[in-house]
């Protein structure tokens, strides 16, 4: 499946950063297990402001959909503005990226099936 190749993944990402896309974050495509029998196209974002593990990898509904999940955190954050106005143009940034990943991974399925 092209859209969970850790080649194409990185390129796509690329190409959002080279549409102009501010990324003040550290996004990574991780390597995949070997042992593992497909690879998962998982993509991790580290905000700014907060560090929870969070994450953007396509699951299988009725189509391949791309989501964040953002893992449980053991304690509070407390943030002043400028701390928020950072974790919000991190999430905006994040939910971008989701919906270009998205897109490209419709436009790859439809090139495959037609």
């Amino acid at each position: 499946m092209p859209y969970r190749d850790k080649p194409t993944v990185e390129r796509w990402i690329e190409e959002f950063r080279a549409l102009g896309n501010d990324m003040d974050t550290s996004v990574e495509v991780l390597e995949q297990d070997p042992t593992m029998a497909a690879e998962t196209g998982l993509v991790m974002v580290t905000l700014r402001r907060a560090d929870t593990v969070t994450y953007i990898q396509p699951v299988m509904r009725e189509t391949p959909q791309w989501i964040v999940t953002f893992e449980a955190r053991e304690y509070d954050i407390d943030l002043d503005v400028v701390g928020v106005a950072q974790l919000a143009a991190d999430l905006a940034m994040l939910a971008r990226l989701c919906a270009f990943l998205q897109d490209k991974t419709d436009a790859a399925r439809a090139a495959a099936a037609g």
